[in-house]
């Protein structure tokens, strides 16, 4: 089933110890995409007015969480507000059904969160603006959804060129000695906004001039702004 975003991350910390420090540090690490969890995805194009097994269609979902909503943002270091507005649109990007089945393993036949769920992805354009004029974007994105009502989407702000002033390192720790930091934008919508947050994640080394094993690493994640209420 799709993963929402993890929102409200206020400065947490997580230390390593007793890891081996590798020349070239590095953030990123890869989306577990495919297959996992105990569960198997098959994914097929359909046509955006289908209904599918989940009960709806792209139109049905687009009709319920697209078009122009604005609502305030907030900026929380700075403790001010400013006004957001979402432009979602869809008109011929792809639709996909994705279908999940258990791959035997058992893992995935728990129930709840861990269920093999099925979802709808729909290739959409997404305006992201304030009226700070910290963003000016407009992004294509896939919304995940697997209920009329309410979709997810992400955006890695260090992969696409803003438009905008937003520098992440405006939000970041001023005391902290980043290896590296990422920024990124993840968001629910549903009828009338929804809501998400601007995220900030960041690596390092609790000595930074350690060239041995059992150095001790350290994980930030730190939201710099919010918009909209979780129960939304």
């Amino acid at each position: 089933m799709p993963i929402l975003p993890t929102l409200l991350l206020l400065g947490c910390h997580t230390v390593t110890p007793g890891i081996e420090k590798p020349t070239d540090y590095g953030s990123n690490k890869d989306d577990d995409t495919g297959s996992g969890g105990g569960c198997t995805s098959t994914s097929t194009v359909v046509d955006g007015t289908v209904v599918t097994s989940l009960g709806f269609s792209a139109a049905d979902l687009i009709a319920q969480v697209g078009g122009v909503t604005s609502q305030p943002l907030s900026w929380l270091a700075a403790e001010e507000d400013t006004l957001l507005t979402l432009d979602v649109a869809w008109t011929t990007g792809e639709v996909r059904f994705v279908d999940q089945e258990s791959d035997g393993t058992g893992l995935g036949d728990t129930g709840g969160s861990n269920a093999c769920g099925d979802w709808l992805e729909v290739d959409v354009n997404v305006g992201f603006s304030t009226d700070d004029g910290v963003f000016a974007e407009s992004w294509p994105l896939t919304l995940q959804a697997s209920g009329v009502d309410r979709s997810s989407f992400t955006q890695d702000l260090d992969a696409v060129t803003l438009t905008g002033t937003f520098d992440k390192w405006d939000y970041a720790d001023p005391t902290a000695d980043y290896a590296s930091l990422g920024a990124a934008v993840g968001g629910v919508l549903a009828p009338g906004g929804g809501y998400g947050a601007v995220t900030l994640a960041g690596e390092g080394w609790e000595d930074p001039d350690c060239q041995h094993d059992g150095c001790v690493a350290w994980e930030s994640r730190e939201t710099a702004a919010t918009w909209g209420e979780s129960g939304s």
